[in-house]
């Protein structure tokens, strides 16, 4: 096709076209063979009863015969199909499940001219209608219509083959829609580049160099991005006739309709602000969304219905409030920075939102002091000192002040002022005495028991402030001199200075009344033994036996004989002018091993379960005591 290039000033969505000339290209059809096939066909050629479309193509004839420009079938009973009679009028078709409608115009096309012819097809109605160069035509019924292949759409023959046209086509559109006159008297002198509302297959047939060798050229791509993409079959491609070739039609490179057509858009506004529509029309403080629609005439004549909707961009406020360390620095959404902060600030930030509208942050900075504390703590004499900053201090002795600098919770200086007391570590000396054999306890609780030597005993106490107390207790034992020297029927204790009491061995340690002296001289034979008292302390002495013949004699005008002596299991003692009593068997220690009562003067003690060794025979009786040392073997 011929171009000529339109500039586009885009205001208010009108256009205003200024024209240069370029050349652009056709695709000439020999008549002969020459065909261009799409290998499928729009869904909505099945049920053409209730889908609209339009075919609109620039046609140059170059002869007098029936021949197709365009054929479209989805069956044999649902097709369509543009043709040329044999005067170059052209005759439409609309096959519908079957019922056919069709017209052919009463006016011709001119051979070896360029017209554009549009196709209509109203379902409301069931119109079908042509046009050339946007101009209704007359007509007359068309009659019926073959059929060719179902499933291809075709350009310059029917489907299948046969009917070919002779001549050259040119910006050839498809559309899901009845075109309004306007519209198709409009943009038929428009090249369309990108996609179009409704537009099905869009084809410019600007492929190829010119009359040159394009044997490689043998597709016709559809520019409106439905890929209803065209293959060439039969064509030389090359040379002046089935080829690509330069175009005559007069067609503007506008990229777009200039009048005549129905448009949407959408623009935002921030909110207060004001929009001007396309008409010209102004609407101020816009707050909520507005849909308006503009009537713009087009330089065809064909007025545009443009709605523009308008939806409204927040303008924000915002309250912040942020918070510095006295002296501190603050930077603020605008970029700002303010310096050296020690009172409260406000500060309004003017920002663009996302969609360019103003965004008013207040910004109030209020300001932090450093903190200052003081504490006190204490520690025991040597010990060491953690402060808050992490220092340590080692063996302190003495008070210490230490300043630690630390960072609060809102980021700013805390000073703390650690006061460290001492508390001192005491080490005392106890001294106490106990008598031998006794137990102690100890400061610390500890205690020792059958004590016989002196001790020296350290325990480690608490203080009242819970530092330690050493307490070196260093414990004295008074010994008590138990010993007993015997001289014939006299026990004399050695302790001088001390308190005596003599003590009957055999009787379970009974006291001698009256037996308190350092001396103690036995009437009868027994054990005896003496409970010394010295500085305090009071310990008893061993049992000393006292066996002496005269204490045979005892028992005035009575014998006691024992026999055998030693004996082994069975011991006999005779007595005579003794009418009964107690006889008790005690060991060399004063310990009762056997008593038993006798009442008459021959006496029989069985011996069998004592172990062997010296023991005393006592025998008490109304008439007085006598004691027999006896031995068992």
């Amino acid at each position: 096709m011929n171009f000529k290039k339109l500039l586009v000033s885009l205001s208010l969505l009108s256009f205003t076209p200024a024209f240069s000339q370029f050349s652009g290209n056709a695709l000439d059809f020999d008549g002969a063979n020459d065909m261009v096939v799409v290998n499928s066909v729009p869904a909505y050629f099945s049920s053409l009863g209730t889908n609209d479309f339009t075919f609109e193509a620039w046609v140059n004839p170059r002869g007098a015969v029936f021949s197709r420009i365009f054929f479209a079938q989805a069956a044999t009973n649902n097709f369509t199909a543009v043709s040329t009679g044999a005067t170059n009028n052209i005759y439409f078709y609309v096959v519908v499940n079957g019922t056919n409608y069709s017209v052919a115009t009463t006016a011709t096309l001119p051979q070896n001219q360029w017209t554009h012819v549009a196709a209509r097809w109203t379902a409301a109605g069931s119109q079908v209608q042509v046009f050339f160069n946007g101009v209704l035509q007359a007509g007359i019924g068309g009659g019926t219509s073959s059929t060719g292949t179902s499933g291809l759409m075709t350009l310059g023959t029917r489907p299948g083959g046969a009917q070919y046209f002779n001549g050259v086509l040119d910006e050839a559109r498809l559309w899901n829609e009845a075109r309004t006159d306007c519209e198709i008297l409009a943009n038929m002198n428009n090249s369309i580049t990108g996609t179009q509302v409704n537009l099905t297959a869009n084809y410019d047939f600007n492929q190829g160099v010119a009359s040159g060798n394009n044997a490689g050229v043998t597709s016709l791509p559809d520019l409106s991005g439905n890929s209803y993409n065209g293959t060439l079959t039969n064509f030389a491609l090359t040379g002046a006739t089935s080829n690509w070739i330069s175009s005559a039609a007069t067609v503007n490179s506008s990229g777009g309709p200039l009048g005549g057509y129905t448009a949407t858009q959408n623009v935002s506004v921030c909110s207060g602000g004001n929009y001007t529509f396309p008409d010209g029309s102004t609407q101020t403080n816009i707050t909520a969304p507005v849909s308006y629609v503009s009537s713009v005439p087009g330089p065809s004549g064909c007025d545009s219905l443009i709605t523009t909707n308008v939806s409204v961009n927040a303008v924000y406020s915002i309250n912040d409030t942020v918070s510095v360390c006295s002296g501190g620095s603050h930077t603020f959404p605008d970029g700002s920075t303010q310096t050296n902060i020690t009172s409260t600030t406000n500060q309004a930030s003017t920002l663009q939102t996302q969609a360019g509208c103003d965004s008013v942050i207040n910004t109030l900075v209020n300001v932090l002091q450093p903190s200052a504390f003081s504490e006190t703590a204490a520690v025991c004499e040597g010990d060491s000192y953690t402060f808050p900053d992490s220092t340590t201090q080692n063996n302190i002795t003495s008070q210490v002040i230490h300043t630690s600098t630390l960072v609060n919770s809102a980021g700013c200086d805390s000073v703390v002022t650690t006061t460290v007391n001492v508390n001192a570590v005491y080490a005392m000396a106890d001294s106490a005495t106990i008598c031998a054999g006794d137990s102690y306890t100890f400061p610390d609780g500890s205690s020792q028991t059958n004590i016989t030597s002196a001790v020296i005993y350290t325990s480690q106490l608490a203080s009242v402030a819970g530092c330690d107390s050493l307490v070196t207790t260093s414990l004295a034992v008074n010994q008590v001199d138990t010993m007993v020297s015997v001289t014939s029927v006299t026990l004399t204790a050695s302790a001088s200075g001390a308190t005596y009491q003599w003590l009957d061995c055999v009787n379970g340690y009974v006291i001698l009344p009256g037996d308190t002296s350092q001396n103690f001289t036995a009437t009868v034979n027994g054990t005896y033994a003496v409970a010394v008292t010295q500085n305090g302390c009071t310990d008893t002495s061993g049992c000393h036996v006292i066996l002496s013949t005269s204490l045979d004699h005892a028992l005035n005008g009575t014998s006691v004989r024992v026999y055998p002596n030693p004996a082994h299991d069975l011991l006999m003692i005779e007595t005579s002018g003794l009418a009964g009593g107690t006889i008790e068997l005690t060991d060399i220690a004063g310990a009762v091993v056997l008593r038993t009562n006798f009442s008459s003067s021959v006496i029989s003690v069985d011996l069998s379960g004592l172990a062997a060794g010296t023991y005393f025979a006592r025998l008490d009786t109304p008439e007085g005591k006598i004691v027999k040392k006896v031995q068992k073997q």
